[in-house]
């Protein structure tokens, strides 16, 4: 939501409630704040409601993207890249996303004096395309990382605005960065397919990708046999993905997949100075972890860093990446004790139900909900597993397939930075807008060098 929007809704909620009725652009809107509801909605996916996305973002997110795909091929396009993301499949990952993290943050050192929001950005762009996609490195290059972030901009700047496709209107140059980055996707597609038809490519235990599991099950049986493997396998071969759902999902994913997790990066490392406690805890940790297991990154090291999961944890909860979604009911249904009539919008508050976690909702000390406090994720009532308030990532049939991936990739970036780096931001800076994600207001100025003396074991690591 905007800030706009997010005041207008906690005004009514304080006078209406967590449920309440208004009209928005034309429309009859249900705002629903209330935890129990949301879930209901989002765990109701295509049998209740369904998404509802803005006009405006559904057209540039893609007709045939998977966001915005409904019933049957929303779970069939799921399905086939859902396998790519569970632990088994990612832990293949995990050698060359530490590499990228070390050469960004390497990167971040020489500047010395960079764009913080920016920076991370080109990082988590950079993870998106080759771990999330498989696309070809000529995408991250120093010139084609600048011209894609440039597009990317362009693109996500029109998510908010009025979808006329007229001079003047920032939807006119999204369209038209939407159009550059799906020629340049179709492209890399092209050259996917060509590898897995490629015979003397041998991909056994190798990291495959959403889209290369999807692309595959749109391959004759004869190409696309070489290259399975019993651990990814899924009975949703045989339905074949055209090259417009391809394109479409791969800008999707490259969305979610890069601007989110920098988003979420950008705040945690805000927060680490704001409060520098917090960063004295983070590098105990990860001095602890080196000290048990040597200096590799791996996903044993990655698993025995409950601090800095925390920490995480903290960061989605505190400010909602995703503060809101959209859905629209497909039958009349009841909500907190009110009957929504169908085809009436849902806006389901994310933001709000982080906030009002009933484990701390009435806390007043260091755990107050408006307090950044990633210790509360180590208490008792943290560590409990009643986390059906925490759903940053939503829930149900559409919840981000790639939250597996997103923690996995900050908890790497935040140890590398924590084990040689030390750096400052501007702690004055304000934020300018939440949607459609958090965004400081100059875009986080920062300094970067490396530690005197990088972290290394102070005695020897414990055996495997």
């Amino acid at each position: 939501m905007s800030q706009g929007l997010i005041k207008i809704s906690t005004d009514r909620m304080a006078v209406y409630g967590p449920i309440h009725r208004t009209w928005l652009l034309g429309e009859r809107n249900v705002f629903v704040a209330d935890a129990a509801c949301v879930r209901k909605v989002l765990n109701g996916e295509h049998t209740i409601a369904e998404e509802d996305w803005p006009l405006g973002v559904a057209l540039l997110l893609g007709r045939k993207s998977v966001a915005v795909l409904t019933f049957d091929d929303h779970l069939n396009m799921r399905k086939l890249m859902s396998p790519a993301f569970n632990p088994k499949g990612l832990v293949r990952g995990v050698p060359r996303l530490v590499q990228l993290a070390q050469e960004h943050c390497d990167r971040w050192a020489q500047q010395g004096e960079l764009m913080g929001a920016r920076a991370i950005k080109a990082f988590t762009f950079h993870a998106a395309v080759e771990l999330v996609l498989g696309f070809e490195k000529s995408w991250v290059t120093e010139e084609n990382l600048a011209i894609n972030q440039a597009r990317f901009l362009a693109w996500t700047d029109a998510f908010n605005g009025t979808p006329l496709d007229l001079p003047g209107f920032k939807f006119k140059k999204a369209n038209q960065a939407r159009r550059e980055l799906i020629a340049a996707i179709k492209v890399n597609l092209a050259q996917m397919q060509a590898r897995l038809q490629d015979p003397s490519q041998d991909r056994v235990g190798v990291h495959r990708t959403s889209i290369e599991l999807a692309l595959e099950a749109s391959l004759p049986p004869s190409d696309s046999s070489s290259t399975s493997s019993s651990d990814d396998s899924t009975d949703a071969k045989g339905h074949g993905v055209d090259l417009d759902t391809l394109a479409d999902t791969s800008l999707n994913l490259l969305f979610a997949g890069h601007d989110t997790s920098a988003a979420a990066i950008t705040l945690a490392v805000r927060h680490l100075k704001l409060q520098p406690h917090l960063l004295h805890k983070l590098c105990q940790e990860q001095q602890q972890v080196i000290d048990e297991h040597g200096t590799d990154i791996t996903d044993r090291e990655l698993s025995a860093m409950p601090y800095t999961t925390a920490l995480v944890k903290e960061t989605l909860r505190h400010k909602a990446i995703v503060s809101s979604v959209w859905r629209k009911t497909l039958v009349d249904i009841e909500l907190g004790g009110y009957r929504i009539p169908k085809g009436w919008r849902l806006n389901l508050d994310i933001w709000k139900v982080l906030l009002d976690d009933p484990r701390w909702v009435d806390q007043t000390d260091e755990y107050a909900p408006c307090r950044f406090n990633p210790d509360r994720w180590l208490t008792e009532e943290g560590e409990c597993g009643l986390d059906k308030s925490f759903i940053p990532f939503g829930g149900g049939a559409r919840k981000c397939m790639g939250y597996n991936f997103a923690f996995m990739e900050i908890k790497v970036i935040l140890a590398v930075l924590a084990r040689g780096y030390e750096w400052s931001v501007d702690l004055e800076e304000t934020f300018i807008q939440t949607s459609p994600l958090p965004a400081l207001t100059n875009g986080m100025p920062m300094k970067c060098w490396k530690r005197d003396q990088p972290m290394h074991p102070s005695s020897p690591p414990i055996p495997s």
